[in-house]
């Protein structure tokens, strides 16, 4: 299986462990602190799923956007509870306004790790800030897959590779993916 010979290029997204049907693949803590995938070769039924969700294998083309934008908070106290202007909150609360829900990394303090989670409440204090450290997605892409099934709108906030992994993996015709990188 190619995608357990990627440890120098894995950048440990999930999309692998979101996509296979036997649950086999398990994202594992390497002594470093990185998340890998670990394949369950008993329960694998090699359909390779894995391989084509993969941005490290599957190399899509690359997209050229042609506008890009940027914003700036105009409530003070919030751009200043932020990072990057303070963008993200209001994304997250026209989002939330709208029956949305937001996914971004928050600390888990029990546990001492940086987990994502999602909130569909205006408070959004716990996804404030740049962690600067890889969280863990749990079942994140397939929560994300969910609620755009459902209908609702969704806000992804992580890392541009976490961003990578889902775009592959979701499924959107109706276009009601958000995604910050």
């Amino acid at each position: 299986m190619k995608i357990e010979n990627l440890q120098n290029q894995c950048t440990g997204c999930s999309a692998c462990k979101s996509i296979c049907p036997t649950q086999c693949i398990t994202m594992e803590l390497d002594s470093e602190g990185f998340y890998y995938p670990n394949i369950n070769h008993d329960n694998c039924i090699e359909c390779r799923l894995c391989e084509k969700v993969c941005h490290c294998i599957t190399k899509k083309e690359t997209i050229t956007h042609k506008k890009s934008y940027y914003g700036w908070n105009k409530d003070t106290e919030k751009r200043l509870k932020s990072t990057s202007g303070g963008a993200f909150i209001a994304l997250a609360e026209m989002v939330i306004s709208k029956g949305g829900l937001v996914f971004g990394a928050a600390f888990d303090n029990e546990k001492r790790e940086l987990i994502h989670t999602s909130t569909d409440h205006v408070e959004l204090e716990k996804l404030l800030k740049s962690k600067y450290v890889e969280s863990n997605l749990l079942n994140v892409f397939t929560e994300v897959q969910e609620s755009i099934n459902e209908g609702r709108t969704v806000l992804f906030c992580g890392t541009p590779c976490q961003a990578s992994g889902l775009r592959r993996f979701i499924k959107d015709p109706q276009s009601l993916l958000l995604i910050c990188d």
